[in-house]
């Protein structure tokens, strides 16, 4: 194992100049090679090739998306920073500022390329990095800089030893720049795209070579992604040591050390998107390092997250953060939801680590995100994407628009859509492995073999394996026994003979034989309705078919299409216009007992209708991937029915409560939380976050001060509405508005929890203006805050 891999990382450090590789296939047979040996192997997307149905629709929607997009204006910011005049201006969202995107799109394009065969997109991946190589020849330096402030500020603090802390996350888009150059050269084998990736991680070693283990963990505490992966990558693609050890620097301990001995509980509130990343780079330094360590780390992580932490939908956390499992009943409320991003990696966290343990457990989390999370998160007209997917029944999603909301879970999901054909199938020697059921055919080249799987899943519970060999051969077929599945239930037919099997759901079942040209694999996979409680509570149900999310539609109310389609600054990637939950049905009887009451609808596949289970009156259930444009509910609240018209009565009541104060909101800040603290521009100095548990989690406090940029109405009368900590004492700060002091306010530790504070706003300093700063500021020897919430109002 170890004499083949030395002799893969001899021949990829070779692959330069004359010694160029001369075809796609070697390239990618001396890309990113193991010192840990991977049990099975994927296949390359360029061999699997989706067939009609669900997924191909959403393939095809997204290369439609990704050829309507301009590269240029993502090139915008990288070419302007090296001093080259851009050729076309900037999206918006993330590239507003800073060239967000480019990696991303690289990567998109790359990926599709390879899936589908589009010359048009693998020339778009040659014009990318040719613009990216003049843009790194331009800086003199091997660095390909985002925005102005990392060239001139974040990373000359690195290389002189005093590295700032980031209002924003520099290294978080270099990453995604360097993995879609890797991406360009090992999918399209784009040998500039090589030696650009190579000189950026030479720049990534210089950069940070300065740095102390204390300044590396500070700079470690902000979201940084996850460019160890890359440099492992490159260290494998090289041989060159330095790579391998740059990337264990981005080891960050706070995290690291307890999950890699199973302790979770530092998760509890920390932004959960930073820390997937991480753990997919720990895995890849496992896997060229053979450090057993931090195969230890990931794999624990994703057992945590996937077990105590995550959705019906497979996603996870709340306003971006992960939480405290027995505060899930609590978060349900919230008009937020699990963030696309976060899946997309745990998918990929869950590949790699599937590759090194082919247990059908991984597949049966990857199956179910996939479905309902990330199949669910695009626009399936419009080819547009969800940031947050709301748990609170009555809510919805909205879709980005092209050219002004580049969020983060838009660049992920420019991704999500071409690469669904890398999990449907694996092999290992003589093993041929089918994981997933969806409509496909691959070709296994070196065996001479092509499966073509033929099925209108899940829609219809069977699909039909036809191979095609050049010659008979003898090939262990291992065909997915899913968990959803009974016992005994599912059936394999060879060339119409039932075979025996008593593989258990969550296994594989295994077919030997010498297989020849046209011998078929009929499989039948009866599903069933399961329910599922939230976690942590028997109050909320959800439904799921198989390993199929259902979801009631329950219309458009108080919406216009228009509500569904957004971009622009700010939170616009957050749904708004909020319902009572007492508006959406109640299911009334006992959770274990819901299934019984929920029946098919005759002649229509995946559709459900509950019968004499919800008040006040019943619904209907239906794939919650065919759910688009209207309000929906997953969980559903359930009651007993002696319980029903008091629970409503008091669930309407503190609804009520809440949606007079949502209607007088004009603007809101959710403080330490990181997307709402960057969306309202935090500044300060000797300022501080943390977290306290209760209700609002999240809290900011200084020895100095700090700020938010706020919207306020420049026609109405304004109030500030602010949630501090009961118990706080001794704490003395000025609240200001644009340098004007409208209030003192003393903490004096008398009540316990959260606290409320309404301060008049004088009309003089909000007439006429769209907006003003916020300041808290600690009186000398004092703390300003804690402050967890920050409501502008209209006043009453």
């Amino acid at each position: 194992m170890l004499a083949k891999a030395g002799a893969l990382l001899g021949l990829a450090a070779g692959m330069t100049g004359a010694n160029a590789a001369t075809s796609l296939k070697d390239v990618q047979a001396a890309a990113t090679p193991y010192l840990v040996a991977p049990r099975v192997e994927r296949f390359a997307l360029r061999d699997v090739r989706l067939l009609d149905g669900p997924f191909k629709r959403a393939q095809e929607t997204d290369r439609a998306y990704l050829l309507r997009l301009d590269p240029d204006r993502f090139l915008h910011h990288l070419r302007k920073v090296a001093g080259l005049a851009p050729k076309a201006p900037p999206y918006g969202g993330w590239d507003t500022e800073g060239a967000g995107m480019v990696g991303h799109y690289l990567t998109a394009c790359a990926q599709m390329a390879e899936a589908t065969g589009d010359p048009t997109l693998k020339k778009r991946v040659a014009y990318l990095v040719s613009e990216m190589a003049a843009c790194q020849q331009a800086n003199g330096d091997g660095g390909l800089y985002p925005a102005e402030w990392d060239r001139k500020t974040y990373f000359p603090s690195l290389l002189a030893a005093r590295p700032e802390l980031p209002p924003v996350t520099p290294w978080y888009v270099v990453h995604k720049i360097m993995a879609g150059l890797r991406d360009a050269y090992l999918l399209c084998g784009d040998m500039t795209a090589r030696n650009v990736l190579i000189k950026q991680c030479d720049w990534c070693v210089a950069v940070t070579s300065r740095l102390s283990a204390a300044q590396w963990q500070q700079m470690l505490n902000g979201e940084h992604g996850g460019p160890h992966e890359v440099l492992a990558d490159v260290y494998a693609l090289t041989g060159d040591r330095k790579y391998l050890d740059c990337a264990r620097k981005f080891r960050h301990d706070r995290i690291f050390d307890p999950l890699a001995h199973n302790d979770d509980a530092v998760l509890n509130t920390v932004h959960a998107n930073t820390q997937i990343p991480k753990f997919i780079a720990y895995e890849r330094i496992y896997e060229t390092s053979g450090d057993l360590i931090y195969h230890d780390a990931a794999r624990n992580f994703w057992r945590k997250v996937v077990a105590n932490r995550s959705w019906v939908n497979g996603g996870d956390s709340q306003w971006e953060a992960f939480f405290p499992p027995e505060d899930f009943p609590e978060k349900i409320n919230e008009v937020c939801g699990p963030e696309t991003c976060n899946t997309y990696n745990m998918l990929k966290l869950t590949r790699q680590l599937y590759l090194q343990e082919p247990s059908a457990a991984y597949v049966d989390y990857y199956e179910r995100a996939l479905y309902n999370h990330i199949l669910s998160s695009q626009d399936p007209e419009h080819g547009g994407f969800v940031y947050y997917t709301s748990m609170r029944p009555g809510h919805y999603r909205v879709y980005s628009r092209d050219d002004d909301a580049m969020w983060c879970c838009v660049g992920t999901g420019m991704e999500n859509h071409g690469k669904y054909g890398e999990m449907i199938y694996a092999h290992a020697a003589d093993r041929l492995y089918v994981n997933l059921f969806i409509a496909s055919e691959v070709a296994w080249k070196a065996k001479g073999l092509t499966l073509r799987q033929e099925t209108a899943f899940p829609e219809k519970p069977v699909t039909t394996l036809r191979l095609t060999l050049r010659q008979p051969q003898k090939i262990r077929l291992q065909v997915r026994v899913p968990q959803w599945i009974e016992p005994g239930r599912m059936q394999l037919r060879v060339n119409g003979v039932l075979q025996k099997s008593a593989a258990a759901p969550g296994s594989y079942a295994a077919i030997d034989r010498v297989w020849k040209s046209g011998d078929t694999v009929a499989v039948s996979l009866p599903m069933r309705l399961t329910t599922v409680a939230l976690p942590h509570s028997r109050a909320y149900v959800a439904f799921l078919y198989g390993p199929i999310l259902l979801a009631g539609p329950l219309g458009a109310q108080g919406l216009t299409p228009a509500d569904f389609h957004t971009g622009g600054p700010g939170d616009a990637q957050l749904a708004k216009k909020v319902l009572p939950v007492s508006a959406a049905p109640t299911l009334v009887g006992d959770l274990t007992q819901a299934v019984n009451a929920v029946k098919s609808v005759p002649g229509q596949p995946l559709a459900f209708r509950t019968q004499g289970l919800a008040l006040p009156h019943d619904v209907s259930l239906v794939p919650f991937y065919q759910i688009h444009e209207q309000r929906y509910a997953i969980y559903w609240r359930i009651v007993n029915r002696g319980e029903y018209a008091t629970e409503r009565a008091k669930i309407g009541a503190e609804e009520r409560e809440a949606q007079a104060l949502e209607s007088r909101t004009v603007d809101r800040v959710r403080s330490g939380e990181q997307q709402p603290e960057a969306d309202h521009n935090l500044q300060g100095e000797g300022t501080r976050a943390g977290d306290a548990g209760y209700p609002f989690t999240h809290w900011r406090d200084a020895t100095g001060w700090f700020s938010y940029d706020v919207k306020t109405r420049p026609d109405k009368p304004l109030e500030l509405r602010c949630a501090y900590w009961g118990s706080d004492n001794g704490r003395t700060f000025d609240v200001l508005v644009n340098g004007v002091k409208i209030a003192t306010q003393r903490l004096t530790g008398t009540g316990a929890g959260n606290i409320f504070v309404t301060y008049t706003i004088p009309p003089e300093l909000t007439r006429g203006k769209s907006g003003v700063t916020v300041r808290f500021q600690a009186a000398p020897g004092s703390l300003a805050g804690g402050l967890f919430d920050l409501r502008v109002l209209t006043a009453p």
